[in-house]
């Protein structure tokens, strides 16, 4: 098997996990090349070509044989064609699909260190770390701040996604069956979706910490944005990612933004925190501290849950 140049880095966790920030924040340096989630169904210009049927596919030594070659080209920056924009982009998007290619050649070119930051391989972790030798890093978010933060977007899930993969539902979400089987029946809202969500994810997430603590790095979304220069150094250092005065500046610039400029990266990571506190009433914070507590009392006292 090709396997990519340098060892690899997963930055993973739930979605709305910010592993979007910390995976830009880890690929600073020119050394480190981000791959933008190789996992997501959704076709976007600038990002690999969908592969994915299913949002959280799992992938394990079962299936590999459909997924191995596609996941071993997004680290080896192979290039990836570009029917999908030709059939149905605008200039616009193949320009930015050709503007894509060319930093992957160029990545490929200089040997630079994929970084894969992909919250829905999470369910697939396990797999990639043995197969791809990827040095892991999963975040951890409060699930109220999950909950908000899914309100906020008003993104819905399709539960039978999980239902039309019978090893990922044998082998860890029996415990779940009966509620996805009635959430993919009928449309939940919004702040029990996020629950089912939360539980499902973090309970897996849970059994990797039991299994792998000493090799991969686990950490709460909420600790990296209370003191990011410090906790990105640690990461950094973990890593073994260069942490020059460069990568200082700019993890800077994205985390200590005023309201007006904020945008999907560049934030206030402090206020970050606990906009699930603007985001969901008194009721509907009781209802998730409530409905996840098995779980989350693993991560989270109740300290993290006042006001």
């Amino acid at each position: 098997m090709d396997l990519p140049l340098q060892k690899p880095i997963l930055v993973t966790g739930s979605h709305r996990s910010g592993s979007t920030w910390a995976g830009n924040m880890l690929s600073i340096p020119p050394t480190v090349a981000y791959v933008n989630e190789p996992f997501n169904i959704n076709y976007h210009p600038g990002t690999p070509r969908p592969h994915f049927e299913y949002w959280y596919t799992y992938v394990c030594d079962e299936n590999e044989i459909l997924h191995i070659k596609y996941i071993q080209d997004c680290l080896s920056y192979r290039p990836h064609i570009l029917k999908n924009t030709l059939k149905y982009g605008s200039l616009k998007d193949v320009k930015k699909q050709l503007w894509y290619q060319g930093r992957m050649l160029n990545a490929r070119r200089t040997r630079k260190r994929p970084l894969m930051k992909d919250p829905l391989a999470v369910l697939s972790v396990e797999w990639l770390a043995k197969t791809f030798d990827m040095e892991v890093v999963i975040l951890i978010r409060h699930p109220a701040a999950f909950v908000g933060s899914l309100q906020n977007a008003h993104w819905n899930h399709p539960f039978d996604h999980f239902l039309q993969q019978p090893l990922l539902m044998e082998r860890y979400l029996s415990e779940f069956e009966s509620e996805i089987t009635k959430f993919a029946e009928t449309e939940q809202d919004l702040v029990d979706q996020g629950i089912l969500l939360w539980n499902i994810i973090y309970s897996i997430v849970l059994k990797y910490q039991i299994n792998h603590e000493k090799n991969w790095i686990f950490i709460k979304h909420e600790q990296i944005s209370e003191d990011p220069l410090l906790e990105f150094k640690k990461l950094y250092q973990q890593l073994e990612i260069p942490f020059t005065d460069h990568v200082y500046k700019r993890i800077k610039e994205f985390s200590f933004v005023k309201p007006e400029d904020q945008d999907s990266l560049r934030r206030d990571s402090k206020t970050v925190i606990k906009n699930w506190q603007k985001r969901l009433t008194k009721n509907e914070i009781a209802r998730v501290k409530e409905k996840t507590e098995r779980i989350a009392s693993q991560y989270y006292s109740d300290e993290d849950w006042k006001f």
